[in-house]
Formats: C-alpha cells, structure tokens, sequence
C-alpha cells in the first residue's frame, strides 16, 4: 500500500472514529447534569425563566427524544401569577438533523398534567408575548415547523382578562393530534370550557397554520 493511500485512508477514518466516539458518550455517558444548561438555553430563547425540577432524561442520537418532569415557565412580570405554564411531565422527540437543514421536525410531544395561562392586563399586553433576550436583529424569516404527533392528558387552560369578572376556564382529559403528509391535523379532544362537557373530533388545518393565524381549513 503506497504512503498516499494510507494517508487518505487515515484522514477518512478520523472523522468517522470520532464521530462513533461521540455515539458511543452520549448512549452511555449520564447527560442529567445537562438539565439546568438546557433550561437556560432555552430560557435564553424565549427571554423568560424555564426551570425542570424533575427527571431530565435525554436520549440523543439522530432522532433524539427528551423527558424532562416538573417544569415551569415563568410568567410576564406584571402578572400576580407567577408561572405561565406548568406541566408534571414532557416526552418530545425531534429529528435532529432537521435543527440544521429544516424544516424543524418534532416526531411527537407527549404531555401530562399541564396548566396553562393566557392573560391580557389593563394596558393590553399579552402575557404569551414573548421576547426573547438572544433575538438578532436580522429580518428572521418564518421558522418552518413539522408537528406530527401531540398528546395531551390532564391539561388545563386559563384566560383571564380585564374585561371578564372570572376566567375563562377549560380542562382537557385527553387531546391527540396527528399530522398526515400535507400537514393536515387530525383532532380528538375530549373535555369542558366553562364547566361544559366537550367532544371534539375531525381534521383542522396545519400547525403552522394556526400558530401564524392563517386561514384554516377544518371539518370538526
């Protein structure tokens, strides 16, 4: 074998050994020491205070799936209520190579015993008006975000406004929603708004449609 082959054959192996180098710690090295990085990571992303006081559980690989338990976001300062979301346990797994080449794609989301508070002050600011500290200044096009399956168990949705004497308030016992290839969401909902027992089922439009505020095509 000449001195240029081995040399080739050397260059090609390094990157591959320390890519299953790199494999091989994450399957086996204990990543739980990770939980408050990540949490300020993402804190740093949403500009508001995310904090995971339970299990934090991450299986990395090419699709990676996370379980974290007893988490918390907290709320816009103006508010009396100190956290804007709660949930006892989330399962989300993410292709992640799609964090690089998008579209974002997250495989699944797994809820369990949320709550969530949506609430307008007297100024007329929205507590789900994020900003985020690490923002650029660029023109930040639309993220291009799949989300092919949500489940949701024990959640609980508040509103509260100026203009309503008490909130608004719905509890869901179970939600699933499955996206097929166009993106088109399959809805099963089951649970009360108001103290009134509620069952839905049918297809809605697509994530990134709803979260945008688009026309959305449904038959529920």
């Amino acid at each position: 074998m000449t001195r240029k082959r081995k040399l080739l054959m050397i260059a090609m192996a390094v990157p591959v050994l320390l890519v299953t180098m790199a494999l091989l710690y994450v399957n086996f090295a204990d990543l739980s020491g990770w939980r408050d990085t990540v949490a300020g990571m993402i804190s740093d992303s949403l500009g508001r205070e995310v904090v995971i006081n339970g299990v934090f559980e991450p299986d990395i690989g090419l699709t990676t799936r996370l379980t974290a338990g007893s988490i918390t976001l907290a709320n816009a300062d103006w508010s009396d209520d100190p956290y804007m979301v709660s949930a006892d346990r989330l399962e989300i797994e993410i292709d992640l190579l799609s964090l690089l080449f998008g579209p974002i794609t997250i495989h699944d989301v797994e809820i369990t015993g949320a709550r969530v508070l949506f609430e307008l002050n007297a100024d007329g600011h929205l507590n789900w008006d994020l900003e985020s500290s690490g923002a650029s200044d660029g023109d930040g096009g639309e993220v291009e975000l799949v989300l092919e399956h949500v489940l949701a168990n024990d959640l609980q949705l508040v509103y509260r406004a100026p203009t309503r004497m008490d909130p608004l308030e719905a509890a869901i016992g179970r939600l699933e929603s499955t996206a097929d290839e166009r993106g088109m969401l399959d809805l099963d909902l089951v649970g009360s708004i108001g103290g009134t027992p509620v069952e839905i089922s049918g297809r809605l439009g697509t994530f990134i449609g709803l979260i945008n505020a688009a026309v959305i095509e449904h038959d529920l």
